[in-house]
């Protein structure tokens, strides 16, 4: 009976629904070259244009970092003028304070430094609000005021000068640059604050500006812009004038699209500046119609040459594959007569669907026992912890409490419920290398009140590194081992423990070191062949299960290249643990 399931296609001979498969095979990578070669274009376009953008902020930054150096070299001078400094330093007992000319040299330098910059005005303001000020916004004299008193102690000084947020002075927009004027006891006084106008900054991007085509944006780590093509922008938050917050930025320099704009951008993080360009994305593609229009045509010729090719190519598939279709049919005869009324297409489609559903089952069967066969592996290591441990801190604390120690016995119980709190991690596989570290100095603390003063112990890892995680309790029973061969073999019984940390590209290093002076390098090298796995069966007893349970577990969760080594350096012996870099994200996936 004829099978009428796949309508007027499935009537069609192999050969026809083979030219027809080779023409739109054809036609299928024409188009996709066509829109790769668009996009690729395209692409090209944007990112000559961005760089060229990029280019001009690079200058807009070279030049405002001119004037800022500009800016405090003049300022600097006048900061530390002896005429300056006793003039508000009220405690100073310089002679300069009894002299008549102080104030009028004081006035001459405020005077001096307005006209050598020619900002809207210069204020000497002391720490109580008393202030000299000149500009053209006062007078033509230098005049006594009272403002609001500054912040002297703010931590927004970098090397004693800041940049304020754009203001208004006398319908003058300015941007106040204020330094940190010093006393006589190196203490800040007063601040020297000279109200630029922002015109000065409007000048270094005045050139690029294309009536209203391309904007520009100069704005502080704060996200208040200081000089923009907007007028109504400048003094205002970014967010406010340009819809864009500042942590959207990703790096030090990019682009990203907003809408019809394109926002490039440069951040100087030593002077905490951003510079933004804003242009319409169409000013990135200009000239692209008459490419596109070139392609279409080319893709067009190129379909019609594959589809006259592809016809040809059809029909000396035929044979080899009705060959092919024969031979699934003696494979599988009964399967094969009862869909005879089905193409050859379908009948190779569904045995080879049957061969890779059988294959994804028995590779995700087998995936799936090496996991929990994995996972099995690790929890069993992970309760190899030493039971003498326990018994050795209960006798503590039973001696503690008949030694009349009650305080002592409360804290060393303290310590071991919270080891043990940290030990458990409520199941989990991963801890910060913090809780760790914690997890070591808890356990320290438990032994000390059985050993005194015999444990000395530092830890020396950087604060980056605390947050990154790490497979727990791996480094206990490193320490507890130099407790058992290093301090009891040394014949004052002190043993000197630190642990040290240190990245290496994608790598966390951690050391355990201690000042046992018995090991030596033939111990050391039986030692590391052990972890290696090449020394005898009965090496463990002599070892110990601890660092062999520590190297085994790093080994299960990150592979080849990680593990424990011991090595000899000047007095210490070290233990050395690798473990990939870990992040939250990494640690839940």
């Amino acid at each position: 009976m004829e099978d009428r399931r796949g309508g007027w296609f499935g009537r069609l001979s192999i050969k026809v629904k083979l030219g027809m498969l080779f023409a739109v095979v054809s036609i299928i990578p024409v188009m996709v070259v066509g829109l790769i070669s668009l996009g690729t274009f395209s692409q090209s376009m944007m990112e000559k244009g961005v760089q060229d953008s990029l280019n001009r902020l690079d200058f807009l930054d070279y030049r405002m970092v001119e004037i800022i150096r500009e800016k405090h070299a003049d300022t600097l001078a006048i900061a530390f003028s002896p005429y300056v400094r006793v003039y508000f330093d009220q405690d100073s007992d310089s002679p300069l304070r009894t002299s008549v000319t102080l104030e009028n040299l004081t006035r001459r330098q405020v005077i001096s430094l307005h006209n050598s910059q020619e900002d809207a005005s210069v204020a000497l303001i002391a720490g109580d609000g008393r202030a000299l000020c000149y500009g053209s916004v006062h007078s033509s004299a230098v005049q006594e005021t009272v403002l609001t008193p500054p912040d002297l102690e703010s931590a927004d000084f970098r090397l004693f000068d800041r940049w304020c947020d754009a203001t208004q002075e006398g319908g003058v927009t300015v941007v106040p640059y204020e330094r940190l004027v010093l006393g006589t006891d190196n203490q800040p006084v007063a601040i020297l604050r000279m109200n630029v106008r922002e015109s000065l900054l409007r000048s270094l991007y005045r050139e690029y500006e294309q009536d209203g085509v391309r904007g520009f944006y100069i704005v502080n780590q704060r996200g208040v812009v200081q000089s923009a093509t907007d007028r109504e922008a400048v003094g205002k938050p970014l967010a406010a004038s340009l819809g864009l917050d500042l942590e959207a930025l990703q790096g030090d320099r990019g682009y990203m699209e907003m809408g019809d704009s394109v926002i490039t951008y440069i951040h100087n993080s030593a002077r905490g500046l951003y510079f933004l360009e804003d242009a319409p994305r169409d000013q990135y593609r200009a000239g692209f119609s008459s490419i596109l229009q070139s392609i279409l045509l080319v893709s067009l010729l190129c379909v019609v040459v594959c589809v006259t090719l592809g016809s040809l190519l059809s029909r000396s598939f035929t044979k080899p594959l009705y060959r092919l279709i024969d031979r699934v049919r003696r494979i599988d005869g009964q399967s094969a007569s009862a869909r005879a009324g089905r193409n050859e297409i379908a009948i190779l489609s569904d045995k080879y669907g049957q061969i890779v559903s059988r294959l994804e089952t028995l590779i995700a069967d087998y995936y799936q026992e090496q996991q929990k066969k994995k996972e099995a592996q690790i929890r069993a290591l992970e309760f190899q912890i030493n039971p003498h441990f326990l018994y050795n801190t209960l006798s503590t604390i039973v001696w503690l409490i008949e030694a009349g120690q009650g305080r002592d016995a409360i804290r060393v119980t303290k310590d071991l419920s919270a080891f043990f709190r940290i030990s458990i991690s409520k199941g989990k596989e991963y801890i910060p290398l913090g809780e760790e570290l914690r997890h070591v100095a808890l356990y320290l603390d438990i032994q000390k009140a059985r050993y005194a003063d015999s444990i000395a112990y530092s830890c020396e890892v950087p604060e980056n590194m605390l947050a990154y995680y790490m497979p727990k309790l791996l480094l206990q029973p490193l320490v507890e081992n130099c407790i058992i061969h290093a301090m009891q073999a040394r014949p004052d019984k002190r043993c000197r423990i630190r642990v040290l940390g240190r990245m290496e590209e994608d790598a966390m290093i951690l050391e355990v070191r201690d000042n046992g002076t018995t090991v030596t390098r033939e111990t050391l090298t039986a030692m590391n062949d052990f972890l290696r796995g090449r020394a005898s069966p009965g090496a463990q007893r002599h070892w110990g299960i601890g660092i062999a349970n520590v190297n085994d577990r790093v080994r299960m969760c990150f592979g080849e290249g990680y593990g424990l080594s011991y090595r000899r350096e000047g007095e210490e012996t070290v233990a050395t643990v690798r473990l990939r870099t870990m992040g939250e994200a990494q640690r839940d996936g």
